[in-house]
C-alpha cells in the first residue's frame, strides 16, 4: 500500500514531484539526529496497525484491521513568521488530502479516510506537518 501511496501522491499533487520520500530516507533523517537536514517535500510513511472486531469461522480466523499512513510534509523558510511557508504548507496538505481521500488501495476493501492532522515542528525555520490516514482491511488465518 506504501508504494501505491506514494506513487497516488507523486501523480496528483505536482508541488512535490521528485520529492516524496519513503522510511528509508526518513529512517536515515532519524538516525543523523538533525532536523536541519530535513529538505522540503514530503515522506509517506505506515505508521500503525490496529486490530478491531475478531471472529471464528468454519477453519479460519478474522479480525478486523485498521492500517495507517502518515504523510509527512516539510516547508524550509527563511521568513522569520514562515507565513510564506505556511501557505505552502497548507496547500500541499489539502492536495495530499484531495490525492488520498475516498481511494481503495489495492485488496483492502474499503477506502482511505482521513484520521487527523498536526503541526510537528514550527521552528528553527522549519515547518513539520503530520497527516495521518487509515483503511480498513481484514486478515483471515487458518490457525490449523
Amino acid at each position: 500500500m506504501l508504494d501505491a501511496a506514494i506513487a497516488r501522491i507523486g501523480a496528483r499533487v505536482s508541488a512535490l514531484t521528485g520529492r516524496l520520500h519513503g522510511a528509508a530516507d526518513f529512517a536515515r533523517l532519524m538516525a543523523s539526529n538533525d532536523i536541519r537536514s530535513m529538505q522540503s517535500g514530503a515522506y509517506v510513511l505506515s505508521m500503525s496497525l490496529r486490530g478491531g472486531q475478531a471472529r471464528a469461522a468454519t477453519g479460519a480466523f478474522i479480525q478486523d484491521v485498521e492500517e495507517g499512513l502518515s504523510v509527512v510534509l516539510v516547508q524550509r523558510s527563511e521568513d522569520p513568521r514562515a507565513l510564506r511557508a505556511l501557505d505552502t504548507i497548507d496547500a500541499q496538505r489539502d492536495a495530499v488530502i484531495a490525492a488520498l481521500l475516498g481511494w481503495v488501495p489495492a485488496g483492502a476493501p474499503g477506502p482511505m479516510r482521513l484520521v487527523q492532522g498536526r503541526m510537528l515542528n514550527v521552528g528553527a525555520g522549519l515547518l513539520v506537518f503530520q497527516i495521518d490516514f487509515a483503511v480498513s482491511t481484514q486478515l483471515r488465518i487458518n490457525p490449523s
